[in-house]
């Protein structure tokens, strides 16, 4: 039988009027719980019954759900809670979907953000366009999973928006439709089995799905492990992410397997590595890390606001040095690219380091130690050694006066009294000049490091005041006694000052950000209850997000003022002088590396030690 387009029509039409008069069919299917299904508590969410309740066994990882008889568009969520339930009981809780029974391929439906009514259905419109078989209520981590009642609609059989699609000119791609929690990028995690992760040595196999503009921009298979030092054994992790092939992540510049998933626990503004990332681009770095600050659910729970950023790393778009392979080992090819790092961390474990002849601890990034050959090693080693012995000596030709200059300025500025504890540096090839930069890891600048705190009240270059990674503040200092530098010194600040670097220009800065996080961190904050808390060397909790980044305002114009008047004073007569003073104090410990054959030309690596 054939139809005219206009019996067509309204065929299609008398079957909207039907949808509209009963939009939504609720749904059944077989019960699924993180309980054994034996339990008898499971039923009690289904059973019309407000006054029972699912309740999980433990707190944290409880969850219930369905699987429905096939796949369904979700139009709306019934969730209700006893009626002697706290907010603290449902608000972050997640409504996850899937197509695979283990939700490793999930995606968010819905995250409670705000308070519902208790002891009574609350019903919550769904906007998607994907179909889904599975579907669970999980509660928010740290409670026990407790519901009332959990009721699922959706579109019947043919599909209401099915039919909706037929009267319409619009392609499929321009009805993508995926949840976010607030206006930023959100990252869902989900590991294999749900696996937790343990430690950093580890990887993990996971899915990661990055949602931008309601639409997925990034669905990959990767590997996932905890990362950083200290921060490692605080509450919110934060994450080394290893793509299973070459990435593009929300427009960044790079391309790359590697990324850094930022925890930002002790930064309660939630921005410090953004601000200095932004102050050293302004300051014209060869290269400033990228980052954004994203919304982060790992296994169903709702971690927080990070930082998704670049990976510190030779490549396209990073460290950009010329690449080695095995074979380059005699000149020209062996004397770079290098990437070089003075790390004081290295030194508690993990990466393997060195100790220069003059005490600065140094590991090789790249290459990196499963590929660098003997010859590679001994070469941008011992030219370490030399830059370092010249720089002792008054000769600073091979080192890039423009990169250290600018480094120390970022670093400075900023009040990172770390600024030598891990020092990024590079090494080009047929180039014998050492270049500093990039700049990482804020999260105790801007006043949050208790050991340099009130870092307002220092009226000398911040790093002097706090730890390095060996004896690099030393080698900081000697260079800094050259003519040549503090010339070029005050030569780059006076220029910059004018209109790259300014107040106003960080101010703004500053204030974009908290306008475009701010819907993040209110959630980040009821997930971590921390504003009060002092967190790791944290010297003030100032108790709220308004507090913490007025004072990073505060901060910034006050030290701007103060490094304006160091680097106005700075004399490489009065840093030779003091160098002079220091120079017996260092001897001493000269004299026991060199006893203890703590030389670069030995390749020695080390454990930890405490003698600095």
């Amino acid at each position: 039988m054939k139809f005219s387009s206009k019996a067509f029509i309204v065929i299609l039409l008398s079957l909207l009027i039907f949808s509209s008069e009963n939009p939504y069919v609720k749904l059944n299917g077989k019960r699924i719980s993180s309980e054994p299904l034996t339990s008898p508590s499971i039923s009690n969410a289904f059973d019309g019954d407000l006054s029972t309740s699912f309740i999980s066994k433990e707190a944290s990882k409880g969850w219930i759900g369905l699987k429905l008889d096939s796949k369904y568009l979700i139009t709306k969520i019934g969730l209700a809670f006893p009626i002697n339930s706290k907010k603290e009981d449902y608000l972050l809780s997640i409504l996850e979907v899937s197509n695979e029974p283990t939700f490793t391929d999930s995606t968010i439906l819905y995250m409670i953000t705000e308070e519902l009514k208790l002891g009574e259905m609350n019903y919550i419109p769904i906007k998607t366009s994907s179909r889904y078989k599975y579907i669970r209520y999980i509660g928010p981590n740290g409670k026990y999973c407790v519901i009332s009642e959990l009721e699922i609609y959706g579109d019947d059989e043919l599909g209401t928006n099915t039919r909706l699609n037929v009267l319409s000119s619009k392609n499929d791609d321009d009805e993508d439709y995926y949840y976010q929690a607030t206006n930023l990028p959100l990252v869902i995690i989900n590991t294999e089995d749900s696996i937790e992760l343990f430690d950093k040595e580890t990887y993990i196999t996971c899915t990661v799905t990055i949602i931008k503009d309601n639409k997925i921009v990034t669905k990959e298979k990767a590997r996932i492990k905890l990362r950083g030092n200290s921060t490692s054994r605080l509450e919110k992790k934060s994450y080394r992410l290893k793509f299973d092939s070459k990435q593009k992540i929300l427009d960044m510049p790079a391309k790359a397997k590697n990324w850094a998933i930022i925890a930002n626990f002790s930064d309660k503004t939630l921005m410090r590595y953004l601000l200095a990332h932004k102050i050293s681009s302004l300051f014209e770095l060869n290269y400033s890390p990228a980052c954004e600050s994203v919304d982060m659910i790992v296994n169903g729970e709702f971690q927080g606001n990070f930082g998704f950023c670049d990976q510190m790393e030779e490549g396209k778009g990073r460290i950009e040095v010329t690449e080695m392979d095995e074979t380059c080992i005699e000149e020209p090819e062996v004397t770079g690219g290098y990437v070089i790092a003075a790390d004081g961390w290295a030194r508690q474990g993990g990466d393997k380091y060195y100790l220069s002849d003059k005490g600065v601890v140094l590991v090789i990034k790249y290459p990196k130690d499963n590929d660098i050959v003997k010859e590679q090693e001994s070469y941008i080693l011992n030219a370490f050694n030399k830059v370092e012995e010249e720089c002792y000596n008054n000769i600073i030709d091979k080192i890039d006066i423009d990169t250290f200059c600018k480094y120390l300025l970022v670093e400075d500025l900023t009040g990172n009294g770390e600024t030598f504890w891990s020092t990024y540096m590079y090494k080009e090839r047929n180039d014998d000049k050492i270049y500093f930069g990039p700049v990482w890891d804020f999260d105790l600048a801007f006043d949050n490091n208790n050991r340099v705190y009130p870092t307002l009240e220092k009226k000398d270059f911040i790093y002097k005041y706090d730890i390095s990674a060996g004896t690099m503040n030393t080698l900081a200092t000697k260079i800094l006694s050259n003519e040549k530098v503090i010339k070029r010194l005050k030569e780059i600040w006076s220029s910059f000052i004018e209109s790259k670097v300014t107040k106003n220009k960080l101010i703004s800065y500053i204030n974009e950000i908290i306008d475009k996080i701010n819907e993040s961190q209110k959630l980040n904050f009821i997930r971590w209850d921390i504003l009060n808390t002092k967190i790791l060397l944290n010297p003030v909790a100032r108790g709220s997000f308004e507090a913490e980044t007025d004072y990073l305002i505060y901060f910034i114009v006050q030290r701007f003022d103060i490094l304006d008047q160091i680097v106005k004073n700075a004399s490489y007569e009065t840093i030779n002088a003091e160098v002079e003073t220091k120079r017996k104090s260092h001897h001493r410990k000269d004299e026991e590396r060199k006893t203890n054959n703590f030389s670069f030309n030995r390749f020695n690596t080390f454990l930890l030690r405490d003698d600095e």
